[in-house]
């Protein structure tokens, strides 16, 4: 029986915290680390510059630092309250997020507001959540100042404030934190992710990549992003292991150091969004590839979207001489409303990429082939997930090979968002999350095709943009890798993409156009080619095809760049 309900209304997996001292929420989740184990390190924050000292922060000290705010923040504001938490990555974000939870208040986890795709996110997310305070240090106070909220900077917070806390009354289900969504097709939305989320996925996460206390992890990841907030904050501290992090400008400013870092600390896992792989293939010369030993990297995770394969065998031929094993390449599933993952694969296993019939695929079959679209498996669903194709007009399930929109359910699934009520479907007695993206199972497996709202349907049939990207990208030399945008308009369907100042751009329109047709049988509207920094990408690195296609529509590029039809 199949039937839509409001979330809420059909019967809710109760996660029920048991194992590991039976510890049901994340603030006893550290209250337990620092009196088992007070002086080991989980957190090593890493100097930006090259004569400064690595920053550890051991179990007792994030305990004492966590403290002294949760009673700074409950002399402040009710509990229940929501607080914007604007840090660098460092001592004072690892103090603060676990010092709202020990307040019982609710972080919120958002970037600065620089100038661009940050300023934007953090508006939204101060005018969504309504905060009652913003978390920041004190060399940002200045910054922050305009926002017009109270200010409480976490590095200037006195010890002694600590007498003031009284350790909150939290239940399993009560929110822990909102986790903003990347905004790839709308608005930042705030995903309400409560302590049972958190913990069960930290859990079903742990058991897939086999985790253990023997892990290491070099990050770089924005703590305000949930791939980075969970897998290099909330993961390490739940699984014991240590991570070391770095600012992301410091990855953006030299992506070999990263690598370095890999190398020196015999790092285990590490997660990338697509770009930066491509960044250290363009930045990181051979000579500097030969001396790095990577042959300890067992985890390589593709964050914000699914692995590519070009990518993948790029990126494994050109870090072949650094001892990099492509067997480490990670598939992986999942967004902020699953807390972070959804589906994997097994560790130590190649993610060989399949060729699926491009006709077939177009009908809503996924169907292995020798020539065709590239994919790769995401993985299977992990423990306690419920993952459901449906049909994306009637929500009916279908068999494997058929593609459909993804539905999920399971104790890691949220139970909405802030201030939006959400739809559920309701399949064999439980509610499953609609989430916008298309996929099949084959052989167990879950392939991951893209997004509902991004499917460009040209004369019946069903075209994915990835794959149109992928051989626009190849068509001509001046073309900037990973920056085509393919995407549906009222009379036909355009690519727009970004070339280097030298490139003829009448020729390289000419042979996207040419390339489009010949590969994929379809003929371009328009071929739109734009100065470099001209496509938008979220905050996360996730190329924003809705964006482009508005702003394509409103006429936006048309002044600025040449075009080619």
């Amino acid at each position: 029986m199949i039937r839509l309900c409001d979330k809420g209304t059909v019967p809710v997996h109760r996660h029920e915290p048991e194992g590991r001292h039976m510890i049901k929420d994340l603030a006893g989740l550290l209250r337990e680390r620092a009196a088992r184990s007070p002086e080991r390190v989980p957190l090593i924050f890493l100097p930006s510059a090259a004569d400064g000292a690595d920053v550890p922060l051991g179990y007792a000290e994030l305990d004492r630092r966590s403290r002294a705010l949760a009673g700074a923040l409950q002399q402040r504001i009710p509990a229940g309250s929501r607080v914007l938490l604007a840090c660098p990555t460092g001592p004072d974000f690892a103090a603060a997020f676990f010092g709202c939870l020990y307040a019982g208040v609710v972080p919120v986890p958002v970037p600065p507001p620089l100038p661009g795709a940050m300023a934007d996110r953090f508006h939204v997310v101060r005018a969504d959540c309504v905060p009652e305070l913003l978390i920041t240090v004190d060399a940002w106070a200045q910054l922050l100042r305009p926002v017009g909220l109270p200010i409480l900077a976490a590095d200037t917070v006195a010890a002694d404030e600590a007498t003031a806390f009284r350790p909150a009354q939290i239940h399993p289900e009560d929110t822990a934190y909102l986790q903003y969504t990347s905004g790839t097709t709308a608005d930042p939305r705030g995903v309400v992710v409560s302590h049972a989320n958190a913990l069960a996925n930290l859990r079903a996460v742990s058991a897939a990549t086999r985790a253990t206390s023997a892990d290491r992890v070099v990050g770089w990841l924005p703590l305000f992003h949930d791939m980075g907030l969970v897998s290099q904050l909330l993961h390490p501290v739940y699984e014991d292991f240590q991570a070391f992090l770095l600012q992301p400008q410091d990855f953006v400013c030299d992506p070999g150091r990263w690598l370095r870092e890999m190398s020196r600390r015999r790092a285990t896992s590490g997660s990338l969004p697509g770009f930066a792989y491509d960044m250290l293939l363009r930045r990181v010369p051979a000579d500097q590839r030969a001396a790095l030993d990577l042959s300890g990297w067992r985890l390589a995770l593709c964050a914000a979207e699914a692995l590519d394969p070009v990518r993948m065998r790029e990126f494994a031929a050109g870090f072949e001489p650094a001892g990099f094993d492509p067997a480490a390449f990670y598939p992986t599933y999942g967004m902020a409303e699953a807390v972070v993952m959804v589906c994997a694969g097994v560790p130590g296993r190649p993610a060989a990429p399949l060729l699926v019939d491009r006709a077939a695929l177009a009908l809503g079959r996924l169907s292995a082939a020798d020539t065709g679209m590239a994919v790769v498996s995401s993985g299977r669903p992990l423990a306690g997930m419920s993952v459901r194709i449906v049909d994306p007009h009637g929500r009916l399930p279908l068999p494997s090979g058929q593609v459909g929109e993804i539905l999920i359910a399971g104790p890691s699934v949220t139970r909405g968002y802030w201030n939006r009520s959400a739809t559920l479907v309701e399949i064999d007695g439980v509610g499953h999350l609609p989430t916008g993206d298309l996929g099949a199972f084959l052989g167990g497996e879950l392939y991951v095709l893209g997004r509902t709202a991004d499917l460009i349907v040209v004369d019946g049939g069903a075209h994915y943009p990835s794959d149109v990207e992928r051989t626009a990208a190849a068509a001509h030399p001046g073309i900037r890798s990973r920056t085509c945008a393919a995407f549906a308009v009222p009379d036909g369907f355009v690519l727009l993409a970004e070339t280097d100042g030298a490139t003829d751009r009448d020729e390289a329109a000419a042979a996207v156009a040419a390339a489009v047709h010949a590969e994929h049988g379809m003929r371009l509207t328009e071929v739109v080619l734009v100065d470099r920094g001209t496509v938008p990408f979220t905050t996360s690195g996730k190329l924003r095809r809705g964006a482009c296609r508005i702003r394509y529509l409103a006429g936006d590029f048309t002044a600025r760049t040449a075009s080619a039809r």
